[in-house]
């Protein structure tokens, strides 16, 4: 739990006065507390929480005495007449008779209720997340759902916890998966699984340029796809008694996590539309498609130029009188063909997109080869992975699928029809992200969607001023989610390294002339005064200012501090950035007055690098895709269904 104000419930009965009964809570000191009504037994913890900081808080009872837990450790203990009952633990976050004033202020995640005795051995657990098989565990709730009136109990036959009066945000609670396997449940909402289960894992692919003018399909994400038949109420167009395939499409993260599932899932019905629905979407697509295709044609007349080119600049390399021409192609044209390659990836993808678009509304007539079906996006969990999934209702099987990851890349999901019929359906795993393209400082920055499968109207970003001219504000919306990032620079090269993540290359102090010992000297004295909290590079290794003024030189009090006098003492490791770590060697102290630096000794010349605003989080990726100034690619490829006839 996270406490935002002192005071409040966090676990209680209806009636905390009767002989089962208990709250636990925390008092105006932020000390967790546990009472059975107001003259029964009662216990507070010696600790107080920190506020804004998650902490685990545990009551123990074993029926003769009752202890308290935090993080693991016991703060208080007293004897108890009549103990607590699990079933008794019946309200989370208030206490029976509703009263705004003894609501927790606060957050709460992963609760669990035992009907045994925990030691404090026992607590070790409490930084992973459970099976909800364990014994003795008769209520787990993880709160991973997000949204929704329900949380959903993980233990076997219990019942679920409903939601009311709170509101769902995100956890920074330090809790994660253990080793082994993890489990998850969840219901397809007004349908019943009929059947077998089918499996299998495939790859995303996305296309990248491979050098002399071709695209190469590389292999990226890992995914799981799921499906089977279910039973339900007709969907709209369908015949009662139909069991109409479900699937679903899972990410599957580094470590071999699946994306998190709402306990109940609600999956859109997908079919082959009528193709004279919407003539006026349709004329659109058409425009969308002949534009994408004149972008490839003209992108690869320009690629089918690179080697061409090539050859004709070393060929006029030792003419003097085209040393000007040789220098244009090389700084100018060759640029510009290299981008136009870079680019063809994207351009496939968007003629591709465009053409499985006009063949999903002209019903297969149009377009590409088939009818092209998008699976919607169900959920994306609180680590990225995203989850898509839908109801095939132009299927229907009283069988269990197959999945088969076929040899052209394609997943393809085969169905017996009631009548003995075969039937297959086709899951294309090449994918394109959706991309936006900036102006940044003097230059161009290409913002290019994380998951494959969002859209450009999935999300908003915003650049305003920033502090200074040469800084800029960036906020990223997406839903309810928000992100920003202040000050950060304009110049292209590092609006892109910020965005990514990576530290920028910073102000340069001077270089090192001389290195002896654990002194490193300046060819040049430096002017600039180094602040506390300062990240500083030696040579690509991390320091950060640990102290301004150095004791021997320090000033006299209320006297404007003199950067040519200070010193700075360098330590490690870099408490507040990222980035490459050293090894255990101490940097001493930087001198403004004098060129002599003392430092770990090192055999030959390096950079000293101050960086300021240099480091931030985000989850953007970098793309080696170039897209033209000013231009929007307004599309990608998503996950669908292709449907053959």
């Amino acid at each position: 739990m996270k406490a935002d104000a002192p005071g409040g419930t966090v676990l209680a009965s209806q009636d905390d006065a009767a002989a089962t009964g208990f709250r636990l809570g925390l008092n105006g000191q932020y000390q967790p507390y546990a009472a059975n009504g107001p003259r029964g037994w009662g216990l507070t913890s010696k600790l107080a929480l920190t506020p804004g900081v998650f902490a685990h808080v545990a009551l123990v009872t074993d029926g003769n005495e009752a202890a308290l837990y935090v993080d693991g450790v016991e703060t208080a203990r007293t004897t108890v007449t009549t103990a607590p009952v699990p079933a008794s633990a019946q309200l989370l976050g208030r206490q029976g008779t509703w009263n705004a004033a003894s609501g927790l202020g606060g957050d709460i995640d992963e609760v669990r209720i035992w009907n045994r005795a925990r030691t404090a051995a026992d607590l070790i657990d409490r930084g992973r997340r459970l099976l909800g098989t364990e014994p003795g565990l008769v209520t787990y709730l993880r709160l991973d759902e997000g949204s929704g009136s329900t949380a959903a109990n993980l233990v076997d036959r219990r019942r679920d916890a409903a939601v009311g009066g709170a509101a769902w945000v995100g956890s920074d609670a330090p809790v994660g998966d253990g080793p082994g396997l993890s489990r998850d449940m969840f219901t397809i909402k007004g349908r019943e699984v009929v059947g077998g289960l089918a499996a299998t894992l495939y790859y995303q692919q996305e296309q990248a340029p491979s050098g002399y003018g071709t695209v190469a399909t590389e292999k990226r994400q890992a995914r799981i796809l799921l499906a089977c038949a279910t039973s339900g109420p007709p969907p709209q167009g369908s015949t009662a008694g139909r069991n109409h395939p479900c699937t679903l499409d899972l990410a599957l993260g580094r470590g071999g996590r699946l994306a998190a599932l709402p306990r109940e899932v609600t999956l859109d019905p997908i079919g082959v539309p009528e193709p004279t629905k919407d003539l006026d979407r349709l004329a659109a697509v058409e425009a969308k498609l002949i534009a994408a295709r004149s972008q490839l044609s003209a992108d690869q007349v320009l690629a089918d130029r690179i080697t061409a080119t090539l050859a004709y600049i070393e060929h006029i390399r030792p003419m003097g009188f085209r040393r000007a021409q040789r220098e244009q192609l090389i700084n100018e044209e060759m640029p510009r063909l290299y981008a136009a390659q870079a680019r063809m990836g994207q351009d496939q993808a968007q003629v591709a997109v465009a053409e499985a678009e006009l063949a999903a509304l002209s019903g297969g007539q149009r377009g590409g080869a088939e009818s092209v079906l998008p699976m919607p996006r169900i959920a994306v969990d609180r680590a990225g992975l995203s989850a898509y999934g839908a109801l095939l209702t132009f299927a229907w099987t009283d069988r269990a699928p197959s999945l088969l990851d076929s040899a052209n890349g394609d997943v393809v999901l085969y169905y017996a029809g009631v009548d003995g019929q075969f039937f297959s359906v086709y899951y294309p795993t090449t994918v394109s992200r959706a991309s936006r393209t900036l102006t940044a400082g003097t230059g161009t920055a290409s913002v290019i969607a994380r998951d494959p499968g969002a859209r450009l109207a999935d999300f908003t970003l915003t650049v305003a001023a920033g502090g200074t001219a040469a800084t800029c504000t960036v906020t990223v919306t997406s839903g309810p989610a928000v992100e920003r990032f202040p000050d950060v620079p304009r110049a292209v090269g590092a609006f892109a390294r910020v965005l990514n993540g990576r530290r920028t290359d910073g102000v340069l102090l001077g270089r090192i002339s001389a290195a002896q010992d654990t002194v490193l000297e300046l060819a040049e004295p430096h002017t600039q005064g180094l602040p506390a909290g300062a990240a500083v590079a030696v040579g690509g290794r991390l320091r950060t200012v640990a102290d301004r003024e150095h004791p021997a030189q320090a000033q006299a009090p209320g006297q404007p501090w003199d950067p040519r006098r200070a010193r700075a003492r360098l330590v490690h490791p870099a408490p507040s950035v990222t980035g490459p770590r050293s090894e255990g060697r101490r940097l001493a102290a930087i001198d403004t007055a004098s060129s002599t630096v003392a430092a770990s000794a090192r055999p030959s010349p390096i950079m000293l690098v101050l960086t300021v605003n240099g480091f931030c989080r985000w989850a953007a990726r970098q793309s080696r895709t170039t897209v033209s100034r000013g231009r929007v690619l307004v599309e990608n490829r998503r996950v669908q269904w292709l449907v053959k006839g």
